[in-house]
């Protein structure tokens, strides 16, 4: 007949160690964790129930009690789900976490996370054991006794996804799914901890808990998935996920964590599962959704996941069906400033997962070929007006810096007028930006130079230009920097420089050519391309201008070849083909360009890039081209030899090189 005022009376007297140790039955140590459960959710009681630590050791003691020492009645109620005892022991470490200031405490508890971690998975678990009794009188009193055993929890994966508590080989949870709900939250209060994230994912117990938490696994009602009713209401099992996603994406937060979470196994693909499954093709997204999304995009910053993120099977097919399915649909009032709104936020967080993805070296050709990826990023980039479609046009940028997309992303037809309409249309985002940049890469591929003119991309990037002014230390952000470059790009190919010369690029760009900056190169090359085949009296002074960016340029092509960047640019901005082009353009030229570059540094340049394509099989090529494969920048490379001989030899014998038989004999062999 003891009652929980009982206890509360002795715990009073300061004799509450005394009453937990005496509480050895089920009922009785139901009433002493249901006491502790109260305690625990009164503020001005948390710190003494944390602070103590036999208190801590009951409560961990209750929640793993299974009766294996005790008889068979009471044992039957220890592992059985109902048993409220364990429920109240979990709620008390739950109640707990609300308040960090008792996170020492707990943290410091031994065996504290591994308890937690085990009742959220579902455990402990069980297995009932049958075994011969006693026999008298011949047998005839022989009878079957049944033993309770403690087993390991279920290694991953024995049933695969979304399970019944009693798993195929009769192993049995005995956790309730509202204690395994009590369990999660206590993990993820204390994953908010900045000082704690680092100490919980060490250990592995927690990772793989809360991994089988959002697979569903061994709940008595299974999580919602995509498919289910969308008018089914969410249960404890649903809860339950949530809190177990929404701790791995805090604990995702912590860079030192990426190695543990990626792996833990199946632990990247469940996140993959969970953004699927609470993202309905009716309904939209979940926050759930949105946290399952913000722990991939975690886990794909570091330039060493990225791959590995990105080839995890079903990661790619879920943030896809994630920014589909929360695409707005047609009529849908504007999302309002401010309302927090699930569809809209885990949209951003897939596209940003995405986007970082998609600056993986390794991932811009896979994941632009990936069945139905582009699709689904035009459709973001056409009904969003906000950071997701900045986002979308972020990926486009990184497939277009890859220089074997560059053709194919053309060719597809249906990527060009995105980028172009974006540049026109959006002057108030980031999304102008990314797809300008998205153009200028593109236009570093010949072959694109004529697409990219009757797409239209010429007038909105011109237009950039002239509204940022002809001071470039005026210019707000990257993009009329960008432009520039664009137009560099596009000179390069003969074809379009009528039109460029017809659009007014050269008046465009003559202002930047007097000034010590940066973008005086780009416009100085962009100039020299244009002019090259012209000899009038206005180009001529117009390439005079040019005349004390011709150092630079040269710079430019020894630093490509160095691998190394210059005044105002790293490495990888010029492609090889830029810079070998501009001196090709400069040997073309009048005399006194030629006299500038006609030098034995220059025709070393030159005859490396001849000798990389060519000589002893040649070599792989850089981010930047050149090498084996790099037929465009050997052409340019040759042509340019090819004029700056025949300006050093006007006449077939009449002089010779003036850089010495080794440069000659190098020469020839090239």
């Amino acid at each position: 007949g003891t009652q929980i005022s009982d206890l509360t009376y002795y715990a009073e007297k300061g004799c509450i160690v005394d009453v937990l140790a005496a509480l050895n039955t089920p009922g009785l140590k139901t009433l002493g964790s249901r006491m502790l459960a109260d305690y625990a959710k009164m503020p001005h009681r948390r710190v003494a129930v944390a602070s103590n630590a036999k208190i801590l050791e009951f409560v961990q003691n209750t929640a793993l009690e299974i009766g294996l020492n005790s008889n068979s009645d009471d044992q039957s109620k220890f592992a059985s789900s109902t048993w409220l005892g364990r429920e109240y022991a979990v709620e008390t470490v739950r109640s707990l976490t609300a308040a960090e200031e008792n996170d020492g405490y707990l943290m410091n508890s031994p065996g504290l996370l591994q308890m937690l971690a085990l009742v959220a998975r579902g455990g402990p678990f069980v297995q009932h054991v049958s075994t011969g009794g006693g026999s008298g009188f011949s047998g005839l009193f022989a009878h079957t006794v049944t033993t309770t055993v403690a087993v390991p929890p279920p290694v991953f994966p024995d049933n695969g996804v979304p399970g019944p508590r009693l798993m195929l080989d009769s192993t049995f949870g005995v956790a309730s799914d509202k204690a395994r709900l009590h369990a999660c939250i206590a993990i993820m209060n204390l994953s908010c901890g900045k000082s704690n994230k680092v100490e919980i994912t060490n250990v592995p117990e927690v990772l793989e808990g809360m991994r089988d938490v959002m697979l569903g696994r061994h709940f008595s009602t299974p999580p919602r998935t995509s498919s289910s009713s969308s008018s089914r209401k969410n249960g404890l099992a649903d809860e339950a996920r949530l809190k177990a996603t929404t701790c791995v994406k805090n604990l995702s937060n912590a860079d030192a964590n990426d190695a543990a979470l990626l792996g833990t196994p199946g632990l990247v693909e469940t996140l993959g599962y969970v953004a699927e499954a609470t993202c309905h093709p009716r309904t939209g997204a979940t926050t759930c959704t949105t946290h399952a999304c913000l722990a991939l995009m975690n886990l794909s910053i570091s330039k060493a996941n990225k791959n590995r993120v990105f080839r995890t099977p079903g990661v790619m097919d879920a943030l896809m069906a994630v920014i589909t399915r929360t695409a707005p649909r047609p009529g849908s009032p504007p999302r309002e400033e401010g309302k927090k709104d699930p569809n809209f936020e885990a949209r951003v967080k897939a596209c940003s997962a995405l986007s970082n993805l998609a600056i993986g070296y390794d991932n811009k050709i896979p994941m632009f070929r990936y069945a139905g990826f582009v699709e689904s990023i035009l459709t973001v980039i056409r009904t969003d007006d906000a950071e997701a479609r900045t986002k979308a046009c972020s990926i486009l940028w990184s497939f277009a810096a890859e220089m074997k997309n560059q053709v194919p992303v053309v060719r597809r037809g249906d990527i060009l007028p995105a980028l172009v309409a974006v540049a026109k249309e959006d002057t108030k985002t980031e999304a102008r930006f990314k797809c300008v940049a998205a153009l200028t890469l593109l236009a570093e591929s010949p072959e694109n130079a004529v697409p990219l003119l009757k797409a239209g991309s010429l007038e909105p990037l011109m237009d950039v230009l002239q509204e940022a002014g002809p001071d470039p230390t005026q210019w707000r952000g990257q993009t009329a920097s960008w432009c520039v470059g664009f137009l560099m790009n596009m000179a390069q190919c003969d074809d379009v420089v009528p039109a460029l010369l017809q659009e007014g690029i050269v008046d465009l760009l003559a202002p930047l050519l007097s000034l010590d900056h940066y973008q005086s190169l780009k416009a100085a090359m962009a100039v020299t391309f244009v002019c090259k085949y012209d000899t009038g009296d206005k180009t001529y002074n117009l390439l005079r201008q040019t005349e004390n960016v011709i150092p630079k340029i040269v710079g430019l092509l020894h630093n490509t070849l160095s691998g190394r960047g210059g005044s105002g640019y790293k490495y990888g901005v010029f492609t090889l083909r830029s810079s070998v082009g501009c001196i090709a353009s400069l040997a073309a030229g009048p005399d006194f360009m030629k006299e500038r570059i006609a030098t034995s540094p220059v025709f070393e340049s030159l005859l490396r890039v001849v000798s990389d394509f060519c000589v002893d099989g040649g070599t792989d090529g850089a981010i930047v081209g050149g090498g084996k494969d790099d037929t465009t920048s050997v052409t340019l490379a040759v042509r340019a030899m090819s004029l700056l001989v025949e300006h050093l030899i006007p006449q077939p014998r009449c002089a010779a090189m003036p850089f010495g038989a080794d440069m000659d004999e190098r020469l020839v062999t090239a």
